[in-house]
């Protein structure tokens, strides 16, 4: 692993902490996965925090979840004038496809996600944003 990806995932464990500091409220959230990278530093750090939160005076009432929302495909199609309009687009960096991770999906994200949370402190929800964010569970919330 390169510094870089040290780097990231060391500032996403802060992040990550600064959250269960501050009592906020609510599951943990990744919106594209791409090779599960970020994934990794966001499931090491919620194992961490919540063994050391869910324990003695630092006690939170409910452990944390990861969700993984991803298609799995790549980009969706650009929609609308926004889309259109924006600086991938019109560079060739959106596509249709495009950041398709090959030979990677949810299965692959779940077997590496294991090494560091149980079953049941993980969901990989398949899919569009905009369909499977409206099939979320009632009462869930993220940061």
């Amino acid at each position: 692993m390169d510094n870089y990806w040290i780097n990231n995932a060391k500032e996403l464990s802060i992040g990550v902490n600064y959250t269960y500091n501050c009592r906020v409220e609510g599951d943990i959230i990744e919106l594209g996965v791409f090779q599960g990278r970020t994934s990794v530093g966001l499931a090491a750090a919620v194992a961490n925090l919540n063994s050391r939160f869910c324990n003695g005076k630092n006690k939170i009432d409910v452990p944390k979840k990861l969700w993984l929302l991803d298609s799995f495909e790549g980009l969706p199609d650009p929609v609308g004038t926004i889309d259109e309009d924006s600086f991938m687009v019109k560079n060739n960096l959106w596509a249709a496809g495009k950041l398709k991770a090959k030979g990677f999906g949810e299965k692959e994200l779940g077997r590496i996600i294991s090494r560091y949370l149980a079953r049941d402190d993980y969901h990989i929800v398949k899919g569009w944003f905009k369909d499977s964010l409206e099939q979320m569970p009632s009462g869930v919330k993220f940061h």
